[in-house]
């Protein structure tokens, strides 16, 4: 008997899947700015209490980037290996996306703000976003990976268990239709005979 064959996945399903994906990336973007400009907060006054201020220009710079992109390096890949732990994504597309649409949520803050200056205005600071932005969206890609490997290996586990299950059940099955292995009791002995006397 021939199989039949799975249905194929129509061009509103895949459209409609692939809306969902970019939906999601676009929320995850902007859930992670928002928190990670929280944990930047609560970071940067106990970085502030306990060391003081910095006064080399050069660490204030390196220290305000880390700071700014706490969401993009830390919360964004957290968010991103979830979702590939049990969703199907595409990790450089997925992680493109995520962190464009935080990184726009930014600059449209920036903006509403009155600080334009602080985004366009010294061509260092454009430099070290583009480079940071680069740099968070490997991580995120790497976040990723890291958890459709995580997710490949946990099926493995979970067949092998089901595996196993399967074969003791089976062995069950089958002592359960064999019965009990009684051994059968030995025939009675003949009557004696009696001698004519």
């Amino acid at each position: 008997m021939t199989e039949q064959a799975l249905p194929q996945e129509s061009a509103y399903q895949r459209a409609e899947a692939g809306a969902r994906t970019v939906v999601l990336s676009a929320g995850l973007g902007v859930m992670a700015f928002f928190v990670g400009g929280i944990l930047m907060s609560g970071l940067s006054v106990t970085v502030a209490e306990r060391f003081g201020a910095v006064h080399s220009t050069t660490l204030a710079f390196i220290a305000g980037w880390v700071y700014q992109r706490l969401w993009l390096w830390l919360v964004l890949p957290g968010f991103a290996w979830a979702v590939a732990r049990f969703r199907p994504v595409r990790p450089l597309l997925f992680a493109i996306g995520a962190a464009a649409c935080g990184e726009a949520f930014d600059v449209v803050m920036a903006l509403a703000m009155g600080d334009a200056e602080l985004v366009f205005a010294d061509n260092v600071d454009v430099v070290a976003r583009v480079v940071t932005f680069v740099f968070g969206v490997w991580v995120v890609t790497r976040a990723i990976d890291a958890g459709q490997a995580d997710a490949a290996l946990a099926q493995v586990e979970a067949d092998a268990f089901a595996a196993k299950q399967r074969a003791e059940y089976a062995e069950f099955l089958a002592r359960a239709e064999a019965g009990p292995q009684v051994s059968s009791p030995p025939p009675p002995a003949p009557p004696p005979s009696s001698s004519a006397s």
